[in-house]
């Protein structure tokens, strides 16, 4: 028997965090992530 186990959280980044495309700038992925 497989357990799958999943879960998901939505977050809204804060400004500083983003560029000018509104995308959240590569360098603060793992801050997201702990």
């Amino acid at each position: 028997m497989t357990l799958d186990l999943s879960h998901e959280i939505e977050l809204t980044p804060a400004f500083h965090d983003l560029d000018p495309m509104v995308v959240v700038w590569h360098g603060h992925y793992f801050k997201y992530f702990e």
